[in-house]
């Protein structure tokens, strides 16, 4: 996962590869420009985890969003606010 505000990008998360000297600073660094505050917090993944999407071929697909939007009282962008309510 990565995100990013006010001249700063955060690179977190866990993997599994086989991918050897992979230095995530430098290619974050091509991607968003060098004058960004970079931090990487990237680990393996826990054997536990490598085993379940080993065995079920399910990847690990984890997905976090974050709002902060000021048009409702939840700070949520109106949409969501709409779509929640049709349920």
């Amino acid at each position: 996962m990565s995100v990013g505000s006010h001249g700063q990008v955060w690179v977190t998360g866990e993997v599994t590869t086989l991918a050897i000297n992979i230095n995530i600073l430098t290619l974050v660094k091509r991607i968003a420009g060098p004058d960004l505050s970079i931090r990487v917090h990237v680990v393996s993944q826990p054997p536990e985890m490598v085993k379940a999407v080993d065995t079920s071929d399910a990847g690990d697909q984890g997905i976090m969003t974050v709002y902060d939007a000021h048009e409702t009282a939840t700070y949520m962008p109106r949409e969501y606010e709409l779509a929640r309510s049709l349920c």
